[in-house]
C-alpha cells in the first residue's frame, strides 16, 4: 500500500505543480500585457510632448531651468 500511497501523493504534488504554473504563466502575460498598454501610453505622450514644444518654440529640447 506505500507504493500506492506514495504514487498517489506525487500525482497530487503534481497537479499543484501544474496549477502553479499555469497561475504564473498567467500573471506573466498579465504584466507583458500592463508593459505593452504602457509602452503605447508613454509613446503617445511623448507624441504629444514634442507637438507642444515645437508649438511653443522649444524644438524637441526640454525646457531651460
Amino acid at each position: 500500500m506505500e507504493i500506492k500511497e506514495a504514487q498517489a501523493d506525487l500525482k497530487k504534488r503534481q497537479k499543484e505543480i501544474v496549477k502553479a504554473l499555469n497561475e504564473a504563466i498567467t500573471q506573466k502575460q498579465q504584466v507583458e500585457a500592463r508593459i505593452r498598454q504602457l509602452t503605447e501610453e508613454a509613446t503617445m505622450l511623448n507624441g504629444e510632448a514634442r507637438m507642444l514644444n515645437r508649438f511653443s518654440g522649444n524644438g524637441d529640447k526640454t525646457p531651460k531651468k
